[in-house]
């Protein structure tokens, strides 16, 4: 009987200790940012957690000088410079190949920071092949050519386009995702071998933005409706009438949608300005893909006592890791963070058989499924 009791002490300490850790769902880590400049901004994670970005601050003279980074995950905000130029970090992959844009003799170009430099001034992403998604002028007027671009200079040609295109990200299999057109009159476009180049329309305005694919082929960005407001929008690709709204959170009047994981997940930001050229990134937003505008507000998932605003989520990767800028303890310059769940520990203890990081019924449960169970293969003599 006292042995049953103990049991159910246990049960109760452990449900109630769940319950109470669900109110905050992630912590927050500030990722600061180099000595001599002062605002930060974390752009890509890969699924291991190594985050790459690039810091800013402004001269004398208001120009902005900025230093592309890699940024320490830890807290200790030991990051670290990739280039001794001015330059900015964009895509780092699973394997660690971080590419860029750097200013380099003759200009400003795409660079994977280890020597390997290329005259594109347009570049985006860099996929698990180490492919870079880069744009060049076309023989022909107004015309540009879109290609995936190895370290090497190897070059594929993607697509052939009508207008500039300014390339925002790419995935797996080489699909291509940015817009084209003037600057009033910009869509969102698919850049494929598959397809070419299509365009991905709007929600009834003039203007469209896809910024990112996942290895499932789902863009999101954000597109103008007939009220000329911009807001966070899932593309469908093969018919424009089903794109979907996506909407904001409560307070707010657009939003934009940056980045969607391999599982679907989006974020982005929700502005609190009414100007479709000027929307201003104001809160850092987990969308919700069905349109149905149950977006979170990244904010109401951290601790209220961190001292932290979060205005703008940059990207997620696969585990669910979120990034982005915001601010802290009431100062105005822009820092980045790292949102990791709150649950996360970076090795369960012993006997934590599942890796929740929790010894658990759970745990014992799968251990009794394998009770003297073996994998030993026995060799005659």
């Amino acid at each position: 009987m006292k042995t049953w009791f103990l049991w159910a002490v246990v049960l109760f300490a452990f449900s109630a200790g769940s319950k109470s850790a669900q109110a905050v769902k992630y912590n927050v880590i500030d990722l600061g940012s180099v000595q001599g400049f002062y605002a930060a901004v974390p752009w890509s994670i890969n699924s291991d957690g190594r985050i790459v970005g690039y810091v800013y601050r402004y001269t004398e003279s208001y120009d902005v000088e900025q230093r592309a980074i890699e940024f320490d995950t830890t807290g200790a905000c030991n990051n670290t410079i990739l280039y001794p130029g001015e330059g900015s970090a964009f895509g780092i992959n699973n394997s660690n190949q971080i590419m860029g844009m750097g200013l380099f003799e003759g200009g400003y170009f795409a660079t994977f920071f280890d020597g390997n430099n290329f005259s594109s001034s347009n570049t985006a992403g860099i996929n698990e092949s180490g492919l870079i998604a880069v744009s060049t002028s076309a023989p022909s007027l107004n015309s540009y050519n879109v290609f995936t671009c190895d370290r090497n200079g190897n070059m594929d040609l993607i697509a052939i386009c009508p207008g500039r295109p300014e390339l925002n990200g790419l995935n797996d299999k080489s699909q291509i995702v940015g817009s084209s057109g003037n600057y009033n009159e910009r869509l969102a476009v698919l850049f494929s071998a598959e397809v070419g180049c299509r365009y991905l329309g709007t929600l009834g305005g003039d203007i469209s933005i896809a910024v990112s694919i996942n290895n499932s082929g789902q863009i999101v960005g954000s597109a103008q409706d007939v009220n000329d407001q911009q807001w966070a929008t899932l593309f469908c690709s093969n018919n424009p009438a089903l794109n979907i709204k996506l909407g904001s959170v409560p307070g707010t009047y657009g939003s934009r949608a940056i980045s969607i994981n391999d599982a679907g997940q989006i974020v982005g930001f929700a502005s609190e300005c009414k100007d479709f050229y000027f929307l201003t990134s104001d809160i850092a937003v987990l969308f919700n893909p069905d349109g149905s505008g149950l977006n979170t507000d990244l904010n109401t998932l951290i601790d209220p006592q961190s001292g932290w605003h979060l205005d703008c989520a940059t990207d997620i990767n696969n585990k669910g890791w979120i990034i982005g800028t915001g601010m802290r303890n009431g100062y105005e310059t822009p820092r980045g963070f790292l949102l990791r769940p709150a649950d996360y520990c970076d090795a369960g203890p012993q006997g934590d058989v599942n890796g929740d990081c929790v010894v658990n019924f759970t745990d014992f449960a799968m251990m009794a499924a394998s009770w003297m169970k073996s994998n030993r293969i026995l060799v005659s003599e």
